[in-house]
Order: structure tokens, then sequence, then C-alpha cells
């Protein structure tokens, strides 16, 4: 089984128990170089379809996924190049498959190193360094760090194991980064009609130590 979303770990009441997990990080799994599409097979789709000529748009839209320890393997995601495949029209796919209600929520709750780090991601396109061990989501609401396994093994990050528990984790795609800018500008419209003076009047100043704070004040009240 692949893109398996591991919700609860194994037990005596369970049907399926004895599992040998390899996870996106498993570093020596002898799967990561089988599931899905790499570039060269990419090539040969668009190819067979008439559409070389749109290989390098493909290529930045729905390539960039990370499997295992090598960075320099990139997987495509699956379900958007093939509906691209069927329709001819660069688009979101896969984002437009689910909600991201559950994302929101959890970013509403976020502190400001959370925000910091996200504006690393999202405006600078840095890679960050954060704990995405495996989620469960009956602690999801258990401290910040939760965000970052959500958005990892959803699919709107992507990265190699570092230490620990820890990753290395980047947005892997155009389709990826527009969404999250999206949901991410809807967070900040919440934030600031909860808090609009200590936001946006900070915002329009410029002053971005206050506009922080303002941010962090707002997401705190959003829980009291």
């Amino acid at each position: 089984m692949t893109g398996v979303l591991r919700v609860a770990m194994a037990s005596h009441l369970s049907g399926l128990n004895n599992l040998e997990v390899h996870s996106l990080l498993s570093p020596a799994s002898p799967y990561c170089t089988d599931i899905g599409i790499v570039h060269n097979e990419a090539i040969e789709a668009l190819t067979y379809e008439g559409l070389e000529d749109k290989i390098n748009d493909v290529e930045k839209y729905y390539n960039g996924y990370t499997v295992g320890t090598d960075p320099k393997r990139r997987l495509f995601n699956s379900w958007s190049l093939i509906s691209f495949l069927k329709h001819k029209i660069l688009k979101p796919y896969w984002v437009e498959t689910g909600s991201t209600y559950l994302l929101e929520e959890q970013l509403m709750r976020a502190n400001e190193e959370v925000h910091i780090k996200i504006e690393e991601l999202l405006v600078n396109g840095n890679e960050i360094c954060v704990p995405v061990q495996a989620i469960n989501f009956s602690t999801l609401n258990d401290g910040y760090d939760q965000i970052w396994r959500l958005l990892f093994f959803s699919g709107y990050i992507t990265g190699r194991k570092a230490d620990g528990d820890n990753a290395m984790v980047r947005v892997p795609n155009e389709e990826i980064l527009c969404e999250l800018k999206k949901v991410y500008n809807r967070i900040l419209q919440r934030l600031m009609i909860m808090s609009p003076e200590s936001c946006i009047a900070s915002l329009i100043k410029g002053d971005i130590t206050n506009f922080e704070k303002g941010l962090k004040e707002a997401a705190i009240k959003t829980f009291r």
C-alpha cells in the first residue's frame, strides 16, 4: 500500500497488525525508487500526449516531492500530472480534491515561531528544519509543532530527514505554493479582523515587531 496515512497505532484489538512501515523519511527504504512518477516517466507521458512543449511548466507546477534521503530524486504529484494529461490544462488539481479546514484551524492556533517559519517557506522560499515524526490525530492539538506533521504527511511540504525527529522541509511546487499562500492569507485576514488595532495598523506602518506581537495575541484570543 502506498499513500496511506496511519492515523492510529496498531493494538491487540485492531484487525491489521505487525506492519512494516516505510515512511517518506525512511533513509534506506527499498521502495523509495518504486513509487510515484519520476522525471523521465513524466517526459515520456507528455511526449506521448503531444505535450512535450509543456515539460518545463509541468515540472515547475507538479514536480518536487522527496522520498527517502536523496534530495535530487524528485517525484511528481501523480494525481495532478495524470489530470493534466487528461485535460491538457495547467491548473491546480490535487489541492481541489479536499478541504483545508483542519489545516486552517491549526494555523489559527499557531504561535509566533510557527508564523515566522511559515513566512520563511512561503515568502522567502527557504528550507526550514522542523519536527515531522509520525502524526497522531488524537494529539493534534497538543503543542504547536503538530502543524508541521500535518503539513508534511498531507503533502503540503516535503523534505529529507535531518537529525532525530527533525527534517529539512520546503514547499514542493507551484501548485502547493499558490494554495498555501491562499490559505495563509485567509488566516491573516481572520486574525486581523479579531485584532485590527494591533495587526492592521502595525502592518500599514511596516512595524513587523508589533505586527507579529498582535498576530500572536489574536491567535491566543481565538481559544480563550
